[in-house]
């Protein structure tokens, strides 16, 4: 077989010497493992800072500032008008369907049915409850 460059050379016996990698002083690693190291501390700084609740609610606080506002912090009430009317739209369709639902499903009638008003006298009530507590 043909060497194809991943060794340095081949021996008569099928053997192959690997290549040396490079040797850097251990000063130079060293170095190297510090200045990642302090990469890393800034790196996890920045995002412990970039997931802060504070944070986050800042920059979810000026995204919605910035939809509603002009560049000159004047509102924009045309979507201001948009909005409350998607959420009266929305709160309407919720209580329609809840309704919708609840007679559908039968709701008020089983209500209804739990309770049963019967026409008695005040002077028998006493003795219908009589048995209850017995």
């Amino acid at each position: 077989m043909a060497d194809q460059g991943t060794s340095t050379g081949s021996s008569a016996a099928g053997g192959t010497s690997a290549k040396k990698a490079p040797t850097r002083p251990p000063a130079e690693i060293e170095a190297e493992i510090v200045a990642t190291r302090e990469r890393l501390v800034g790196t996890i700084a920045e995002l412990e800072d970039y997931v802060h609740p504070k944070n986050v609610a800042d920059r979810g606080k000026r995204k919605l500032q910035a939809v509603y506002t002009d560049d000159g912090n004047n509102v924009r009430w045309d979507r201001v008008a948009m909005t409350a009317g998607a959420v009266v739209g929305g709160l309407i369709a919720l209580r329609f369907t809840t309704k919708t639902l609840r007679w559908a499903l039968g709701a008020d009638r089983r209500r209804d049915a739990e309770i049963v008003y019967l026409p008695v006298a005040r002077s028998q009530v006493g003795s219908l409850t009589a048995g209850i507590g017995a």
